[in-house]
């Protein structure tokens, strides 16, 4: 059993000792750091090694080099990551029997990033049209796409096509796109605002903030599982969420031309803006997950222009 996964992810070749040989596994791809070559008489008679990287044909539009060779090759060591990812569908990990397409991961926090390293039109497009076609009855998107067992729709992990249909229109102006989309957005989120006015659980599932100072470790730990304070509380991240998802909604409404939903938008951000636990956060600090309560609120327009200096402090203070 490997501590990444429920199985050991790696691959055992011997060699005949005649001649150059290649190895590849058949429909799969092991991602890895290190290849452990053992049984040689003589590291001499090791010629030469290379891997193979398989990826989607996706055009790398960034480049950085600096005087600094670490910095450079931890900009290498970011595209390569992504590119080990890049199967069709975007995986979260290449190097466990994981691999799955989660959007909490792949598509909600990395949307932007990726936009600015490769051109991705195309990609998210595909994306957003296998969301369209993955949303349940309920008109919930789910967590991964391709969808499967394993955890129910969730805030964050549930956003992908919004966020990745907002990256496209700020990048490429693919108002096509969201032609497409809008009407399998507008479900979602109309479903989402008819649950909040009625008082009704928002998401059935929960993965929480993963970007949390919980999974971090504590810079003088000794032990790895020294981590930070646990991740902010649900019903702050799923408000926080639902905000966003609004806001979204209302400027795909705008570029679309559909002005009574982005009228009916702009009024359930109102009053998301002044719903209990939001004004809360204005006044006190979270018991946990400080931090990121305040990120949010700042990166996600959930908070008042007259807010932003105080919050900014408050977060400072939390990560202090």
């Amino acid at each position: 059993r490997s501590c990444w996964g429920a199985s050991n992810n790696a691959d055992v070749y011997i060699l005949k000792g005649q001649g150059p040989q290649t190895f590849q596994a058949p429909f799969t791809y092991h991602g890895f750091r290190y290849v452990e070559i053992s049984g040689m008489e003589s590291a001499e008679n090791l010629v030469d090694i290379a891997a193979m990287m398989i990826s989607d044909q996706i055009p790398v539009t960034a480049e950085l080099e600096t005087s600094d060779p670490r910095l450079n090759k931890l900009w290498n060591a970011l595209i390569a990551t992504y590119q080990s990812c890049m199967k069709s569908a975007m995986a979260d990990v290449a190097d466990r029997d994981e691999r799955w397409g989660w959007m909490g991961d792949c598509q909600t926090t990395h949307a932007q990033s990726m936009a600015y390293l490769f051109d991705i039109a195309p990609y998210y497009r595909k994306r957003c049209l296998d969301l369209k076609d993955d949303q349940d009855d309920k008109g919930y998107f789910p967590p991964k796409s391709p969808a499967m067992a394993g955890g129910g729709p969730s805030a964050i992990w549930s956003d992908g096509a919004l966020t990745m249909a907002w990256a496209a229109w700020l990048n490429y102006a693919d108002k096509r796109l969201l032609s497409e989309i809008y009407p399998a957005m507008r479900e979602y989120v109309w479903m989402l605002k008819a649950k909040y006015e009625n008082e009704a659980p928002l998401w059935p599932g929960h993965f929480g903030d993963w970007l949390s100072s919980q999974v971090t470790i504590r810079p003088d730990a000794k032990d790895w599982q020294d981590r930070g304070p646990a991740q902010i509380p649900k019903h702050i991240l799923q408000r926080l969420t639902l905000i966003h998802d609004a806001r979204l909604m209302e400027r795909f409404a705008e570029v679309l031309g559909q002005e009574e939903d982005a009228t009916e938008m702009a009024a359930f951000t109102k009053k998301l803006m002044a719903d209990p636990v939001i004004r809360g956060l204005r006044n006190k600090a979270p018991a946990t997950g400080a931090q990121s309560a305040y990120a949010l609120s700042l990166g996600w327009d959930a908070a008042l222009s007259s807010e932003t200096e105080a919050l900014v402090n408050r977060m400072v203070a939390a990560i202090e």
